[in-house]
């Protein structure tokens, strides 16, 4: 048997060796990465857990800030309400002290709204004298 005569000559074990070890270095390398996968799946909590709650700690407090703010605007906003109605009031009560027939007037103004809406049922007239009313008894005075 000569040596060109084998099965495989120097070459072809050559090409088989590298093959080989070509595939044995891409299973290490396989076997490496799901191992540094795994490791870094359970580093990952202990690694990003700070951050996370450092960023999670941030929102919180931006919550806040707005909520905050929120509330601040709408006290503002309830404040300049009161003192329009409390200026409102003020002019009224002007009015009314100015001008006697402005109370008559808005009386009327609402019992007409009222008879408009449905809700009066019955109109009971009581005569009235200084504010008094007038009654029968006052006639049988001795």
């Amino acid at each position: 048997m000569s040596y060109h005569n084998t099965r495989y000559n120097e070459v072809d074990v050559r090409q088989m060796r590298a093959h080989y070890t070509m595939v044995r270095l891409v299973a290490l390398g396989f076997v490496f990465g799901f191992f540094a996968l795994l490791a870094l799946a359970l580093l990952w909590t202990p690694i990003t857990g700070p951050w996370s709650q450092e960023r999670q700690g941030m929102a919180n407090l931006r919550q806040a800030t707005q909520e905050r703010q929120i509330t601040v605007e709408v006290a503002r906003g309830e404040m300049d309400a009161a003192q329009a109605k409390a200026d409102a009031i003020r002019t009224m009560g002007q009015a009314a002290r100015d001008f006697p027939e402005y109370r008559t007037q808005e009386f009327i103004a609402a019992f007409s709204e009222a008879l408009a809406k449905g809700t009066i049922a019955r109109i009971i007239y009581v005569p009235m004298e200084a504010q008094l009313p007038i009654t029968e008894a006052s006639r049988f005075q001795p």
